[in-house]
């Protein structure tokens, strides 16, 4: 709906929101994608927000996580990466906030 719309989505809160921030920046899934890059986590969940949203919203007062963030632009993740970031959403064991389906809201 929002590409056939030219409606531009942006990530809010892209590693989850309250306790489900700890759960899907350990998520095995998550963490075995950045191991296999060289990336931490929170770059992978940025960079998965980014190339789903293109942009994302985020609250850090930590100079040290806003450097890190930043390497969330110099790679990108395969179209198997997406898809398995994908479906974390749900599964039980990360934040099942983490990944709205925007064609479920009425």
């Amino acid at each position: 709906f929002c590409t056939a719309n030219s409606i531009r989505m942006q990530a809010y809160a892209p590693f989850g929101s309250g306790t489900g921030i700890s759960a899907n920046l350990t998520d095995e899934t998550v963490t075995q994608i950045a191991q296999r890059l060289a990336r931490t986590p929170a770059e992978v969940l940025l960079r998965w927000a980014l190339q789903h949203c293109g942009s994302a919203v985020l609250g850090s007062s930590n100079t040290q996580h806003m450097q890190t963030n930043k390497g969330a632009r110099d790679f990108a993740l395969t179209p198997g990466d997406m898809a398995a970031v994908d479906a974390i959403s749900g599964n039980g064991t990360a934040n099942t906030h983490f990944c709205w389906d925007p064609s479920s809201v009425p």
